[in-house]
């Protein structure tokens, strides 16, 4: 978690209003500072609704950020600030150093406050009212006269320093966001071309291995008839033996059937023996 520097100004916005003080949100920090009601103003604040509201914007000191470095605790004050330019009339932080002090020495003794009974008769320069002077003035910001209302149509508003602060630090925050949205859209680019790729090239690899298995199908399959007509030319070439074993042996039988039938018929052909016997 990031913690804001110790002893420098930054604008806050009031969150939420306690007895005690006000809890501020600083600019630019997610963890949000206790603005005691004792560093309001350089005079002694009875309640810190007189002072400050839910939503008013003051430029604030970071004073303190407590003991524990595990859980801090982030303390402020708008006593030294210029409210209507953010300038620390402290920047020696002396005054930071003796609340400090007297935060610690304050558990020692009790001291009643002192009340005066008596009003000043004079008149701040700073806001124009009468019973304290410039220094010890509570008014947040410059005062403005009133302008006519047939001015009113060509007045143009200015911003204050803490308006200037607040619009600064939302254009910062939305710059920000903007380059996060690039990053991620990038992030995205890469992670759909990665993705792209990775689709492309298991398609690629499930193509090979489709024709791969096509290839071995068809090897197969010729391996297959040719080895079937191999077969089939085998028993052909047995029937076709057997027939002609068969045919020639016919023909031997027919040709011995008419040689025998020949010798027997023809007085010519018979043997020495038979023709003396005929002869006898």
């Amino acid at each position: 978690m990031t913690l804001p520097e110790l002893y420098k100004v930054y604008p806050g916005e009031v969150r939420r209003l306690a007895p005690f003080g006000c809890f501020v949100s600083i600019v630019g920090f997610e963890k949000d500072g206790l603005l005691h009601i004792s560093q309001l103003g350089n005079t002694r604040v009875e309640k810190v609704e007189d002072v400050a509201a839910v939503g008013d914007r003051f430029f604030v000191k970071v004073t303190s950020l407590g003991d524990d470095p595990e859980n801090p605790k982030i303390s402020l004050s708008i006593k030294t600030i210029n409210q209507s330019t953010g300038v620390d009339s402290d920047p020696t932080n002396i005054v930071a150093h003796g609340d400090d002090k007297g935060k610690k020495d304050s558990g020692r003794r009790d001291r009643p406050p002192i009340e005066l009974g008596a009003v000043y008769n004079v008149i701040c320069t700073q806001c124009g009212a009468k019973g304290h002077f410039a220094k010890n003035c509570r008014s947040l910001g410059e005062k403005y006269d009133l302008l006519p209302e047939d001015d009113e149509a060509e007045a143009t508003p200015q911003l204050s320093a803490i308006d200037r602060a607040f619009r600064a630090a939302e254009k910062e925050k939305k710059r920000a966001a903007r380059r996060l949205e690039k990053q991620a859209h990038k992030m995205h680019e890469r992670t759909a071309a990665a993705s792209a790729f990775s689709m492309e090239a298991y398609m690629a690899q499930a193509a090979t291995a489709l024709n791969d298995t096509k290839k071995h199908k068809k090897e197969h399959k010729h391996k297959k008839d040719k080895k079937s007509k191999k077969s089939k030319h085998k028993k052909d070439h047995k029937k076709d033996h057997k027939k002609k074993k068969s045919k020639s042996k016919r023909a031997d039988d027919d040709d011995g059937s008419s040689s025998s039938d020949d010798s027997a018929g023809s007085p010519n052909d018979r043997s020495p023996k038979r023709a003396r016997h005929d002869h006898r």
